[in-house]
């Protein structure tokens, strides 16, 4: 069996003698080829086209199975027998490890093998604890400088890692210091106190005692924190002794000094002024705001107003006016006629009273585009003005002219905004759905829940 070995033709050459020459002309994508491509053109796209995809598809399994022979290769070569596990450090956590377990007659599973983390020998507890015991001053200071002067909270823990060493606290005085290593200083004199604590240490089923004498002193504390924590153990004494009451009855006295009760200022003119001032820059900045928002109204209807303001200067100069009467025309139909303002006529009228107030026609015409400003209405200015210095030939086609392309920039601007409102419809749309396919979910959820 010859085969042609040419570049990419080796496995389309082998399918053909196998499967028979011409084996994928009854195929659907045969069919789509010849509709696409008719005649002999469509045949050689085709199986141009099959043999690509039988090249890809040998090509995949090839490299499939070479993969599948390398990891083979690398998971035999990482079969090894082990006979032990390491274990996690002490006050670690239990691991899980999956083994495969053969016996000698060939009888073999996959196990979860589960193991424990380490633990402390006796001696090693033994060790561990009286470390802990002769470390235990500096470990339980906190925010204090020694045990002989202690006037702030000790931390007195109840478990240390690793281990865990399990400590049980007691206090000689729990109304000075208590087990969980609060201080009372409100409880204290002026010479302050001394406490004996001890802490039972316990590790695996070795004890140990911790034991020492603590030395409470309210020399550091302020007045003011002294005074809180005898208005806070007032309180709470008062607050016990009257539960059953409609009403807590505030202690007059606190140790030995008397306390007024009042409620504190809610500084509410302050809250009030600074309320209103916020609202004074609120309103300003709004202002400014609305302030461009008509500047920006105003941009775009003159902008609207424009091409009929040229057809209407052309209409009466066809008819016989000139550029002054038909200016007066148009302001004077506008003022007689309109019932909203719009901007362009409005100043128009005011370019016709400077007219009329004696102001040359010229310079009232500059002065009217600046003040409308923008590109188009300086350039009707502009032709305006041109009008009086050559005369009024061609005037008319040039109006024409204009006017067909402000038309034209009127209709692009109206299609971005039609571009803009779609564009802008797209996130309530997509709520909706939203919204929609929560409707539907929901229900369908809480039925199968239910």
């Amino acid at each position: 069996m010859k085969i042609k070995w040419k570049k990419g033709e080796a496995v389309i050459s082998i399918m053909e003698k196998i499967a028979g020459p011409g084996f994928y002309r009854g195929t659907r994508a045969a069919a789509e080829m010849e509709l696409l491509y008719p005649g002999r053109e469509g045949q050689q796209r085709i199986r141009e086209y099959y043999r690509r995809k039988l090249n890809r598809t040998v090509l995949t399994a090839v490299t499939g199975i070479a993969f599948f022979g390398v990891l083979m290769a690398f998971h035999s070569a990482d079969v090894r027998q082990i006979s032990e596990i390491e274990r996690s450090a002490y006050d670690g956590c239990e691991k899980t490890v999956t083994l495969e377990a053969e016996s000698q007659d060939g009888i073999s599973g996959i196990y979860e093998i589960t193991v424990s983390p380490q633990i402390y020998s006796e001696e090693e507890a033994a060790v561990r604890i009286q470390e802990e015991i002769d470390g235990m001053n500096s470990r339980i200071l906190g925010e204090n400088s020694s045990i002989d002067h202690v006037s702030s909270n000790l931390c007195l823990p109840s478990v240390i890692y690793p281990g865990p060493i399990k400590i049980q606290w007691e206090s000689s005085d729990p109304d000075i210091l208590e087990t969980n290593g609060r201080v009372h200083i409100e409880n204290i004199s002026e010479e302050g106190a001394v406490v004996t604590i001890k802490g039972f240490l316990s590790c695996m089923r070795q004890k140990g005692v911790y034991e020492t004498e603590v030395t409470v002193s309210a020399a550091e504390v302020s007045a003011q924190e002294h005074f809180r924590s005898l208005i806070e153990r007032e309180v709470s004494k008062v607050n016990e002794e009257t539960m059953t009451a409609g009403s807590l009855i505030l202690p007059s006295t606190a140790g030995n000094k008397s306390v007024l009760w009042s409620v504190p200022d809610s500084h509410t003119a302050f809250k009030v002024m600074i309320l209103f001032l916020l609202l004074a820059a609120v309103s300003y900045i709004l202002e400014d705001k609305k302030f461009h928002k008509e500047l920006e109204q105003r941009k775009l209807q003159m902008q609207a107003d424009y091409p009929d303001i040229l057809d209407k200067l052309v209409l009466l100069l066809g008819a016989g006016m000139t550029v002054r009467q038909a200016w007066d025309r148009i302001t004077e139909d506008y003022s007689t006629h309109s019932r909203r303002k719009r901007y362009a006529y409005e100043e128009m009228i005011l370019c016709s009273r400077d007219i009329k107030r004696g102001t040359s026609e010229q310079k009232a015409y500059d002065a009217f585009g600046r003040r409308c400003g923008g590109t188009q209405y300086p350039k009707l200015a502009a032709i305006l003005s041109q009008n009086l210095r050559k005369g009024s030939n061609g005037l008319i086609r040039i109006f024409r002219r204009e006017a067909e392309e402000s038309f034209d920039e009127r209709r692009n601007y109206a299609r971005r905004c039609a571009e803009e409102a779609g564009t802008k419809l797209l996130m309530p749309m997509f709520l909706m759905l939203v919204i929609m396919l929560l409707i539907i979910m929901i229900p369908a959820y809480l039925s199968v829940m239910v």
